[in-house]
């Protein structure tokens, strides 16, 4: 993990309709080969008032999980309690689906969890999925101390080259989380530490990040209302140190993701802010650069410009460079629509909108070159299909859709 320092970002966003258009195409277009993903994927947490059996888990991982060179693709469905995964032939074509069946969780992440350089599956739930070295994955049972975690966070918070987990579990009222240290053949039961016992809002989110530049990870969790950094030290002890609501002035925090949205190598926290009720109001972003000492500094406002409408309710959010400048964009999923902001020197110039892809609610979002030509595409799962936009030279995006 890159040396970084975190800053905040906060994007409220108005709930509105709005116009926009880009530009799609029905052919396919040719690739070569890619390099291997990153382990370590962001995961989702969603509302369970909505109804949507992957939405619910909010998991859409990207990760070469056979080894081959090219992005596939891992989702879960609490519905039918599997983890789907789609291999890609390299071409960003996605024809062959692996189901691991009987998994119950409401979170899950990559990890590279018994040392056979394959990425493997930790799950909120009972289980971790070891990969059998062609994409698919055998379920072995995970004994933790404490009772079945409903968040978890996968990194190697003690530098031993095994990745460890971090867990969010729940005895009444209280809130456990606490750091499980891997064996190395992927057992987390022999040595465990509880970080802190929380009693406040429900934690949501969790991610990891090295904040503090000490080549150690550190534990970002989102407790609804205020964002919580646990500082890991020598001891793999954790220091909190807490961004609270009268910073984010909302009640309703969303979709943490870690990403360096300015390009200075710091790393970025970015969630969306709603209302109470999940309704928000207006579209600002802020953000709190981190100059090394804590707590952090006070938010800077940093407005959308005319870019501001948009949105009924979101589903998904990615980021990827869309028009090749080198600073990273923002992709937003509502209903059927997707969205695209440009993002440069602390705001944001453009905006390009699909308003349908195919009439149906977008469950997910994920975005990577996923047909080796070097230019940054977007995944996008529906209920029953997948589709891929490759992105063409020319800034339209080619439809490939595949049903699963």
């Amino acid at each position: 993990m890159k040396k970084k320092i975190v800053a905040i970002v906060i994007v409220i966003i108005l709930i509105s309709s709005t116009g926009g258009y880009l530009l799609f195409s029905n052919h396919e277009e040719e690739s070569s080969n890619h390099n291997e993903e990153s382990s370590n994927q962001n995961g989702r947490y969603w509302d369970d008032d909505y109804f949507s059996p992957i939405r619910q888990s909010g998991m859409f991982l990207k990760g070469d999980v056979d080894n081959d060179g090219d992005i596939d693709l891992t989702t879960l469905n609490t519905v039918t309690s599997e983890i789907i995964t789609f291999l890609n032939n390299g071409v960003g074509e996605y024809n062959e689906v692996l189901n691991s069946s009987g998994v119950y969780c409401n979170d899950i992440k990559f990890g590279y969890l018994n040392n056979d350089n394959f990425l493997d599956i930790a799950t909120a739930g009972d289980y971790i999925l070891i990969n059998n070295g062609d994409g698919s994955f055998t379920k072995k049972y995970m004994q933790l101390v404490d009772r079945t975690p409903e968040v978890i966070i996968v990194d190697d918070f003690n530098r031993d080259g095994y990745d460890d987990l971090v867990t969010k579990c729940r005895a009444g009222s209280d809130q456990y989380v606490r750091l499980h240290y891997n064996d190395g053949k992927g057992d987390f039961k022999n040595y465990s530490k509880k970080i802190f016992v929380f009693l406040g809002n429900d934690i949501t989110e969790g991610e990891s990040a090295d904040v503090n530049q000490d080549m150690k990870p550190d534990a970002i969790l989102n407790y609804g209302n205020l964002i919580s950094i646990q500082i890991n030290d020598e001891n793999n002890d954790f220091v909190e140190d807490i961004i609270g609501y009268d910073k984010f002035g909302c009640h309703k925090l969303k979709f943490l993701n870690l990403v360096d949205l300015n390009n200075d190598n710091y790393i970025d926290i970015f969630v969306i802010c709603g209302s109470q009720y999940g309704a928000a109001k207006d579209a600002f972003i802020y953000v709190s650069y981190n100059n090394g000492t804590y707590p952090l500094p006070e938010v800077e406002k940093i407005e959308f410009g005319n870019y501001t409408s948009g949105f009924r309710e979101i589903s998904d959010i990615v980021f990827f460079d869309y028009n090749k400048d080198n600073y990273i964009d923002f992709v937003f999923a509502n209903e059927s629509w997707i969205n695209i902001y440009c993002y440069k020197n602390q705001s944001v110039y453009c905006k390009e909108l699909q308003k349908n892809i195919n009439g149906q609610d977008i469950l997910a979002l994920n975005a990577d070159d996923l047909n080796n030509d070097g230019l940054s595409d977007i995944a996008v799962l529906q209920e029953d299909r997948l589709i891929i936009l490759k992105r063409q030279e020319h800034g339209n995006f080619v439809s490939t859709e595949f049903r699963y």
